[in-house]
């Protein structure tokens, strides 16, 4: 629990534990009255502020949670954005991949398109050389076996004219294979196209499908980055409204060990000024006795002088009466003096307290590590862990200087028991839910209040405090 965040404010309260035994009069001292209203002033302005202190402690637990929270996020936020960017980056360059084998693939198509045209119009001239050749060979020239022979004029003329005709038919045959080649190339040209611009719808369909993934990627790095950003801009809040929460409740705290210790230091005047009154007292006292143990020695002197004056007239009678003169029976006894004034020992300071409730004990007196703020304070008491509405009782007999609102003591009750070992001995009883008693004089044992969680508390407990002249000492040395 946060039972030490504001636990200083609430020694204005403790520091009432200085007064001297309840016996003493209040009269002892002409200021207690003005002190003692003051107090009553400062415990109004406490529970005034009991919201202030609550919400200020509230909005220090809350800015801590959430600066926590939200500094929890951010890795993964980050590890986010750098995923979403490293995926936008992906795919910006599968997107600049498919356009290069798109332009690439666009060109092939192109290139392949000029070579059916250039195959086409070879095969074209093929064509024509191969019907040109026929129409001499087979039409035009008549160079068949038969006109040959009936036109050749001699030997020579007619092995010429065989020669020539072979070489028209190998220049034929040659055209057409040339043909069938080319008409090959043809085929093979048109079905490269048609893969290329296949292959061209299908880059084209893959890139409309990436500028989609690449944009929804780019879209999400944006995403990602703005909850990045608002993280970023949250936790600044967060931030500072965790340093303003500090800031605050540090000075709250600050303001209360003012009041505090100017407290303290006229309830030790006033303490002081007790004292002396008491030591007059006995100093009067002392002075009345040793007055009347004079008086007592006066009238013994008075007393001893009448009756040796009345002797002597009776020795005097004796001796005209002629008769012996009678003896001395010597002085009569003194009255003892009155005993010296002596202040009653005050009770011993071991065991002297009963157990405020029976439960088992949570935490011990001690120091800490404050939760939050993270610097070493004092657990300046021992809790009892109880259900809510538990009776609290007093651990001793004693007089109730305080009931009401403690800052972080929550509902707080402080009875204080006088002299105990020598020294001024008060309790306090922290976080309770409500009171049985709001003043004047307890017995031990007598409930005085219940458990509950108010204040810098956790769950249902009594925090209970020893104050030996008003510092906070370990409950279990007078338990």
């Amino acid at each position: 629990m946060l039972r030490t965040m504001v636990a200083a404010g609430s020694a204005v309260l403790l520091g009432l534990a200085v007064l001297v035994p309840t016996g003493l009069p209040a009269s002892a001292s002409p200021d207690r009255e003005d002190v003692e209203e003051r107090q009553e002033e400062v415990q109004d302005g406490l529970d005034e502020s009991q919201a202030d202190l609550e919400h200020v402690t509230g909005e220090l637990v809350a800015a801590s949670q959430r600066l926590a929270d939200l500094q929890g996020q951010l890795p993964a936020a980050r590890q986010a954005v750098a995923s979403a960017e490293d995926e936008a980056v992906a795919a910006r360059a599968r997107d600049a991949e498919l356009a290069d084998e798109l332009a690439a693939a666009e060109a092939a198509v192109v290139a392949a398109g000029l070579q059916l045209d250039e195959r086409t119009t070879e095969a074209d001239s093929t064509e024509r050389v191969v019907a040109g050749v026929a129409r001499e060979v087979y039409q035009g020239s008549g160079f068949t076996p038969l006109t040959i022979l009936v036109e050749a004029e001699s030997a020579r003329e007619y092995a010429d004219m065989v020669s020539f005709a072979g070489i028209a038919r190998r220049s034929q045959e040659q055209a057409l294979s040339r043909l069938r080649v080319q008409q090959s190339d043809i085929r093979n040209a048109e079905a490269r196209l048609e893969a290329e611009r296949v292959r061209v719808d299908d880059l084209k369909a893959l890139a409309a499908e990436q500028v989609l993934v690449t944009e929804a990627a780019e879209a999400a790095a944006r995403d990602a980055q703005a909850e990045l950003e608002t993280l970023v801009a949250a936790e600044d809040q967060a931030v500072a409204e965790f340093e303003a929460a500090k800031v605050a409740e540090e000075t709250e705290i600050a303001a209360l060990e003012a009041e505090s210790q100017e407290l303290e230091q006229q309830l030790a005047a006033i303490a002081e000024a007790e004292r002396q009154a008491e030591l007059e007292r006995q100093a009067e006292l002392e002075r009345q006795r040793q007055a009347e143990i004079e008086r007592q020695r006066r009238a013994e002197a008075e007393a001893e002088a009448a009756r040796q004056a009345e002797l002597e007239r009776e020795r005097e009678r004796a001796e005209r009466e002629n008769r012996p003169a009678p003896r001395d029976p010597g002085p009569a006894p003194a009255p003892a003096p009155p005993p010296p004034v002596s202040a009653p020992a005050p009770p011993s300071s071991g065991s002297y307290l009963s157990a405020p409730v029976n439960a088992r004990i949570s935490s011990q007196f001690g120091y800490r590590i404050h939760p939050i703020l993270g610097y070493r304070k004092l657990h300046s008491g021992t809790d009892f862990a109880a259900a809510c509405g538990t009776p609290v009782r007093a651990a001793a007999d004693g007089r109730v200087v305080s009931a009401g609102w403690g800052g972080g003591y929550g509902n707080l009750i402080v009875v204080a028991h006088g002299n105990v070992g020598g020294n001024s001995l008060a309790t306090a009883y922290a976080h309770l839910s409500r009171y049985e008693v709001r003043g004047g004089n307890v017995s031990r044992g007598d409930v005085i209040g219940y458990i509950g969680t108010t204040g810098s508390s956790t769950g249902c407990h009594l925090h209970f405090e020893t104050r030996r002249n008003g510092t906070a000492v370990d409950p279990m040395g007078y338990l």
